[in-house]
This record gives C-alpha cells, sequence and structure tokens, in this order.
C-alpha cells in the first residue's frame, strides 16, 4: 500500500496546485504531506479547524476533522471508507467551505 499524499490533496481540490487552493478558499496556513497522511489546517468552521487524510488498506480514504485546544488537537469527527471522488464532497458538507468557486 503505497500513500501519495500529493495526489490525495489533488483529489480533495480537483486541482494540480492544491496547496494554493488551498490556502485560497479556506485560508490554510499550514500543509504536510507525509509518508502516510496529509493534515492541513482551515479557517471559517467553527466543528473543527484540521483536516486529517489517510490511506486505508481497503483502497479508500479516511478523512478525520480535529480541532486545536491549546496544545492538543481533539478529534471531532471521522468518516471512513471514502472514494477518492467523494472527499470534496465530504469536507464541504461538513465544513460548509467549498474548494472551488
Amino acid at each position: 500500500m503505497i500513500f501519495d499524499s500529493e495526489l490525495a490533496l489533488q483529489q480533495l481540490t480537483c486541482s494540480d496546485t492544491p496547496v494554493r487552493i488551498l490556502k485560497m478558499l479556506v485560508g490554510s496556513t499550514h500543509v504536510h504531506a507525509g509518508p502516510e497522511k496529509t493534515e492541513f489546517t482551515f479557517k471559517m468552521c467553527a466543528k473543527a479547524n484540521v483536516c486529517r487524510i489517510e490511506y486505508t488498506v481497503n483502497d479508500t480514504y479516511k478523512m478525520t476533522f480535529l480541532q486545536i485546544v491549546g496544545l492538543k488537537l481533539m478529534v471531532v469527527e471521522v468518516f471512513d471508507e471514502i472514494f477518492f471522488d467523494g472527499l470534496k464532497g465530504v469536507f464541504e458538507s461538513f465544513t460548509g467551505l467549498y474548494l472551488s468557486l
């Protein structure tokens, strides 16, 4: 199982320049694209301000929304078994923020 964090961000934003889209549309200041997961911060949502995307063994994604509280990350909601074309919809429906104009 190989996780391509850049590909996950491209599938989420439906763009070849996902970091730029995240900065422009949701106010992302930190994007971490690692070997096992990708995380980014976002603004303008009262429920959560961090999104983590992980690739699972059954060829789907797990999307976790977290809230920064002090120096800790608190899990707000977890969505399992999301296919690549559902990442954007889950993000937009949970946060109320849009990843396209």
